[in-house]
């Protein structure tokens, strides 16, 4: 996604967005205009307190309520509801809708420990300092190697076991905080990312053009494509983050998981005021 400086309609390619006069994003349109119900967009509106109201495409429109504390209650959109449920700190702990139910569960910390549903369980590990350094699932399983050094520490290398092989992955992060390159079982990637970090194409080492990457605004739906099918699968997700570190449909944002579906993250922000 590219963003302005104004906060108002910016363009990428045949993209176009619409912002309001506070900066929230109300619509993404993937041509010059989209005046018809059957153009490819998607709209968003919002509530005074800022939470998502309704998401528009031309499929049908998906409808957000939200409880007496703020949180996400109901999602009601063209292929059913979906409900969300909490526990007294804010933290999600369940969801059940058309793709059947999940269950959140967290560990003494407040830090996401495991995922259920239908797919399995994953479970997730961390150290002192309370980095997500292990992650177990259906899958397979991964473990993550990260550099203190810095304002963040930033992840340098991924082990995923399938079972049957091991994928090592190395990563050089720039001083902007976005990955310079990633290494993949010795194949070099260097990943072509948006303004605000989102990996959208990643090339090899000598400059040919391996894998392209979209996805919303909100970083739901993420499709890659392989130009080079030879080519090792990227390691990188929204917002410059570690595919690998994030249960099926989340994606794990160091201090918080968060979930694009929706645009809303697993917990409360743990830096806000009480």
């Amino acid at each position: 996604m590219r963003v302005d400086d104004s906060g108002t309609a910016a363009t990428h390619g045949t993209v176009i967005y619409g912002y309001d006069a506070t900066g929230r994003l109300l619509e993404e349109c993937h041509q010059v205009t989209c005046d018809q119900p059957t153009d490819p967009f998607t709209r968003w509106t919002y509530d005074d307190a800022g939470r998502r109201v309704t998401e528009t495409t031309p499929e049908g429109t998906t409808t957000y309520t939200h409880d007496t504390d703020g949180n996400l209650a109901t999602a009601a959109g063209p292929e059913g509801t979906t409900t969300y449920t909490y526990d007294p700190a804010g933290r999600r702990i369940a969801e059940d809708g058309p793709d059947g139910p999940r269950v959140y569960a967290w560990d003494a910390a407040g830090r996401l420990a495991a995922v259920i549903d239908g797919a399995g369980v994953t479970t997730f590990g961390y150290d002192g300092d309370g980095t997500r350094i292990e992650l177990s699932g259906p899958d397979g399983d991964v473990a993550l190697t990260w550099d203190p050094n810095g304002t963040l520490a930033q992840p340098v290398a991924v082990a995923f076991d399938d079972g049957t092989t091991v994928t090592d992955t190395t990563l050089a992060w720039a001083s902007t905080g976005v990955p310079a390159w990633v290494e993949v079982d010795g194949a070099l990637q260097v990943s072509h990312a948006d303004q605000v970090w989102n990996p959208t194409a990643h090339t090899d080492h000598t400059g040919a053009l391996t894998h392209t990457t979209t996805a919303d605004p909100w970083g739901h739906d993420p499709s890659v494509s392989n130009v080079d099918p030879g080519a090792p699968d990227p390691a990188l997700g929204f917002s410059a983050t570690i595919a690998a570190a994030s249960a099926d449909g989340l994606v794990h944002m160091r201090a918080r998981d968060y979930d694009p579906t929706t645009g809303e993250f697993l917990t409360p922000d743990p830096w806000q005021r009480p």
